[in-house]
């Protein structure tokens, strides 16, 4: 059974967007939460503002929703 941390990398992964993930965090709360493994469903939402990355807000909405999707599974 993967642990939150590998399951949420992964997902990153997986969609492509690790990479821009880890350089829009704004947020050195977030980082210490990702690197001990505490993961959210919400870690999207308080990580940066997205109306402010290339991706743009509807991109990490998208992206939040699956993962909230996925993290309660």
């Amino acid at each position: 059974m993967f642990n939150m941390k590998k399951k949420f990398i992964l997902f990153l992964k997986k969609k492509g967007i690790y990479a821009a993930f880890r350089k829009n965090i704004d947020s050195p709360r977030v980082r210490n939460d990702i690197k001990y493994g505490h993961i959210l469903s919400f870690i999207f939402d308080i990580s940066f503002f997205w109306s402010e990355t290339k991706e743009g807000e509807d991109f990490w909405r998208n992206i939040s929703n699956e993962w909230r999707n996925c993290s309660t599974k």
